[in-house]
């Protein structure tokens, strides 16, 4: 399986030397890049706010770091429910869980955002979009998010930031199984095998199902009753397996190789027909990705890491309306190189060189088949803030510049400056300015009723933000404003001229004892600035309150707590103004040895909500799982 996979399937025809004809000089300097940083972890802290990184001997900030096994003692079964506490992110929810969701972040939508699986895209080739429902719990260590410096090392997918999800390494054998309301059942499993010093394997899948909810509302958006026209259940299905492959060919070289399967079949109805069940989709697709990573000491003061890594990803999308069936299938091909260089722990410089070609292998419904190729280089200059007693020594600069080659909108360019300064070894002020870009995606210019000429978006982002850490005490501030050019909204989608998005985010998260506690709040304004009508998915305010007991007796340990989110009124993307809502879940767990119980409540107090027109939430909702780790 893994080995089906070949560096001769990537092909780039272009005008001028095409970037794959660059490899062979790019890998005189062993050029590889993709740092396998090892995270420190607090069992006792959820959402960190700049983990500690090690990289090459010195430490590089993140931005916000979730550990994914505090979560799953929650109870926690999707993705989305763990990234949703990052502050300032919002997500949209078609019907239940399974179907189809999206998040927001700061006035820009899921296609701006980039979301990576181990280096891998997630996003579909096709909309941008995620499959949410796909992504597998087990497995993961870590996610990471990083809302500034993305353009500048990943081009145009990546405007509005970008989502890392962090594989582990599991060192032993757990299997996790859940049942719920509504039908749920899932089952996940995870298992490593060390077999050899150098050579280890590991293995994740998953499978859930659900009899599902009715996802289309009796009522519009103003609480007015319609025809009893939607009464079937509407369910999902999906079926997700990754297996990886880590070497260590000697102390300098390492590197892996994946292969990631998923199917995801949902029945939902649909929005503009008045028919049960008239709305069937089966998402197929299948990723492989080799990676090669060299480190070396070049002098006493200088050292190098490089990395070179190839990949592949491929989607199948069939959709079912009544009689008609429709297909689209997309492959994506991409390979990356990277050569960094660390002179005396404080100064560093990377370069970068990337390619990616997107095509549509099979389509219907007079949606052409299309190719884009795209080719970047990048480098970014850092200066690392050594937080000695000289107050220049505690200032930190990156700067960074990247040229993009489109094949359909030719060149583009993103570039970023940040300034931090330590005032201490616990505070932590930073001022960023970058712009980037975003080119439209296929569904934007060529499904039928798109728009074949939109230009590409713009951004320029600034922010001011201020990180304190002192003890068990954790505070985030940032102020940002963002001006978007030739923005796309809207269905039939249009570029909007000009539109801003400003406002604030602030995190608090304290332990008090056995006691947790987190605050996220956001206040933001995202706005058209021609006819000052709100931009759409982007509330004004959200604000979550989390909190969590934790205690041991004996052998057990036990946890409860609870976390309530409230959402401020919104458009949603068929721009209908929305009611705000507020949502309270609930859960409690029970370890004993490698055994582990428990048990959650969600939106205990509300029967419903909704986050698009004509799809509300389920109402309340309860989980039941057990883990076994052997």
């Amino acid at each position: 399986m893994l080995t089906s996979f070949s560096c001769s399937s990537f092909s780039l025809k272009q005008g001028r030397t095409s970037f794959i004809g660059k490899i062979p000089f790019a890998l005189c300097f062993l050029c590889a890049s993709g740092f396998n940083a090892q995270a420190a972890s607090d069992n006792t802290q959820h959402l960190s706010y700049d983990d500690e990184i090690q990289v090459m001997g010195h430490y590089q900030k993140t931005r916000y770091t979730l550990n994914i096994d505090d979560y799953q003692k929650k109870g926690v079964q999707s993705i989305l429910e763990v990234v949703k506490r990052i502050p300032g992110i919002n997500i949209i929810h078609n019907g239940g869980p399974g179907q189809p969701a999206s998040l927001t972040y700061r006035g820009f939508q899921q296609k701006q955002i980039l979301v990576l699986l181990d280096g891998m895209p997630l996003n579909s080739i096709y909309t941008g979009s995620v499959d949410w429902a796909g992504i597998s719990l087990a497995g993961l260590e870590r996610v990471e998010f990083s809302p500034t410096g993305a353009g500048i090392e990943y081009g145009g997918l990546a405007m509005g930031g970008v989502l890392q999800l962090i594989s582990k390494t599991p060192n032993n054998t757990s299997v996790r199984l859940a049942s719920g309301s509504d039908a749920y059942r899932s089952i996940d499993l995870a298992t490593g095998l060390q077999l050899q010093e150098q050579w280890s394997l590991s293995l994740q899948g998953r499978h859930q199902a659900s009899s599902g909810t009715d996802a289309l509302s009796n009522r519009d958006a103003s609480g007015k009753n319609k025809a009893e026209l939607h009464q079937d259940r509407d369910g999902y299905e999906t079926n997700s397996f990754h297996i990886q492959s880590q070497f260590q060919l000697n102390p300098q070289l390492s590197g892996h190789v994946s292969h990631q399967r998923y199917q995801a079949s949902s029945e939902f109805d649909s929005a503009f027909s008045a028919q049960p069940g008239s709305y069937y989709s089966v998402a197929r697709g299948q990723s492989q990705q080799a990676q090669l990573t060299h480190s070396s000491k070049l002098t006493t003061d200088v050292q190098q890491e490089a990395h070179f890594s190839i990949g592949q990803t491929d989607h199948l999308l069939d959709n079912y309306s009544g009689n008609q069936h429709q297909q689209y299938a997309f492959r994506q091909q991409q390979a990356r190189i990277t050569e960094t260089l660390l002179w005396q722990d404080q100064y560093e410089a990377t370069f970068g060189l990337d390619a990616s070609q997107l095509s549509t292998e099979k389509h219907s419904n007079n949606f052409p088949k299309t190719t884009t190729h795209r080719e970047g280089q990048f480098i970014k200059i850092e200066r690392l803030p050594l937080y000695e007693d000289q107050w220049h020594q505690r200032i930190g600069l990156i700067a960074g510049l990247r040229w993009d080659q489109d094949s359909a909108y030719g060149e583009q360019r993103s570039d970023l400056m940040q300034l931090s300064y330590h005032p201490t070894s616990n505070h932590e002020v930073r001022v960023s300015r970058e712009y980037s870009y975003r080119t439209p995606s296929f569904n934007e210019l060529y499904y039928p009723g798109a728009n074949p000429k939109l230009q590409p978006e713009k951004a320029l982002k600034h922010q001011v933000q201020w990180l304190t850490q002192w003890k068990q005490w954790h505070f985030d501030v940032s102020l940002f404003h963002n001006k978007m050019q030739d923005l796309i909204e809207g269905w039939p989608p249009k570029n909007t001229q000009k539109a801003e998005s400003q406002g604030i985010d602030v995190a608090l998260s304290v332990q008090w004892g056995r006691l947790w506690t987190a605050l996220n709040m956001q206040l933001q304004r995202a706005y058209n600035q021609k006819t000052h009508d709100d931009l759409l998915a982007t509330p004004h305010r959200t604000w979550q309150l989390e909190h969590q007991w934790l205690d041991q007796f004996s052998t057990y340990e036990y946890q409860f707590g609870q976390s309530t989110r409230w959402v401020s009124d919104q458009y949603d993307y068929g721009q209908k103004r929305l009611a705000g809502y507020s949502t309270t879940d609930l859960f409690a767990g029970l370890s004993y040895l490698e055994h582990r119980i428990n048990v959650r409540l969600d939106n205990a107090f509300a029967r419903s909500y909704i986050t698009k027109v004509g799809y509300p939430m389920p109402g309340r909702t309860w989980l039941l799982t057990y883990q076994y780790a052997f």
